[in-house]
């Protein structure tokens, strides 16, 4: 089971700075799998950033979300939103945009 520890060392967002002149050739993506063997549930969720994250209208989030369930047929979608609704805490892993969020608690 992973820590916070490691999360907040190797895994956590890497937003850039809000000033930064280059911040439209901002990228960045986060990629989470989640299993759940008790009831036969793959998850997969990807999230992408494009472009200047703090101003609406300059930058984009892309929500990838998939599952598998017993039947072995993937389904799922995809949203895209304006970066600037993205919540993000920098450190840990707490995003969320739109209705949707993934977070880590206690472990999992």
């Amino acid at each position: 089971m992973l820590s916070h520890v490691a999360l907040d060392l190797i895994d956590r967002p890497h937003l850039p700075e809000r000033h930064q002149p280059d911040l439209a050739l901002y990228k960045e993506w986060y990629h989470f799998n989640v299993v759940d063997e008790t009831q036969g549930v793959d998850l997969i969720v990807n999230l992408s950033l494009d472009g200047d994250i703090y101003r609406p209208g300059h930058g984009e989030a892309k929500l990838i979300v998939l599952t598998c369930l017993h039947d072995d047929d993937w389904r799922g979608g995809v949203d895209v939103f304006d970066a600037a609704a993205l919540n993000i805490r920098p450190n840990t892993v707490d995003i969320t945009l739109g209705e949707q969020c993934v977070r880590f608690n206690d472990g999992r």
